[in-house]
């Protein structure tokens, strides 16, 4: 479903912009960290899901101390799907015309707060 609204809004509604969109305290990404630490998934969609970012969340385990392992993974995975979306041609050809530019953010739902990704830096940044 997700795959088939992206293609339509590139390729049909010619979208010019879009925004992959983290957020702290995610359920999913808290069952990727417990399937990356060898828990079993909570029902029967949810690990085969997640499983896609698994490469992500293991990348932020190692980054990571225990303390900011969620945040890690959650921004991670926000770059993972951005790179994902190059993965549809109709995606890449319009990015690469300059007709469709994507952007990452992170909003942190404990104090309100929203970061970008900075493609020149990779790394997030406060959105003011």
């Amino acid at each position: 479903g997700t795959s088939a609204a992206l293609e339509f809004g590139v390729k049909g509604l010619e979208l010019s912009d879009i925004i992959v969109l983290g957020h702290a305290h995610c359920g999913g990404i808290q069952a990727l960290i417990e399937m990356t630490d060898g828990e079993s998934p909570p029902g029967e969609f949810i690990g085969p899901w997640m499983s896609i970012a698994e490469q992500a969340a293991l990348q932020a385990k190692e980054e990571s101390n225990g303390e900011d392992r969620a945040v890690k993974t959650e921004q991670a995975v926000v770059r993972m799907s951005l790179k994902n979306l190059m993965t549809f041609p109709w995606v890449a050809d319009r990015v690469t015309s300059g007709s469709l530019t994507t952007h990452g953010f992170y909003f942190d739902i404990r104090d309100g707060s929203v970061m970008w990704l900075n493609a020149n830096t990779d790394q997030f940044e406060n959105f003011a």
